[in-house]
């Protein structure tokens, strides 16, 4: 990636075309990685789904300190509204229940070497087609 292209990410956000099993991988070595540090928020993007942008926010509120989420462990948070689902597959159940292969998502905070790696194995996959 050229330093137009990086300087470009950083200000439209990391946009990457995933699978079910790409997003879910994805999230577990984030939720492995927020338990190491100890951090509520492990992870923050927007799923695109039929074109529509949906924010999905996934907290470990294992190390939530205060509020009524202390203990509750992972919760996945989606749209506006943050509708609380106890598991990605769920949140994707009620919410995708027109399934489609692949999912156009952007990262909100920051880059991830996994998705860079997967869309690198997967070159047929162009953002710019979802």
């Amino acid at each position: 990636m050229g330093f137009l292209d990086k300087l470009k990410n950083i200000f439209s956000g990391f946009f990457y075309i995933v699978d079910d099993k790409a997003l879910s991988d994805y999230v577990e070595k984030e939720i492995a990685e927020t338990k190491k540090i100890e951090i509520d928020i492990v992870t923050d993007f927007n799923i695109y789904i039929n074109g529509t942008k949906n924010r999905i926010l996934i907290c470990n509120h294992e190390f939530t300190y205060e509020g009524e989420d202390v203990g509750k462990g992972i919760v996945y948070y989606y749209g506006e509204k943050q509708i609380p689902y106890n598991s990605l597959k769920e949140l994707l159940d009620a919410e995708c229940y027109l399934r489609t292969p692949f999912y156009k998502i952007e990262l909100n905070l920051s880059d991830s070497d996994f998705l860079n790696d997967f869309m690198k194995s997967h070159p047929e996959l162009s953002v710019e087609d979802y």
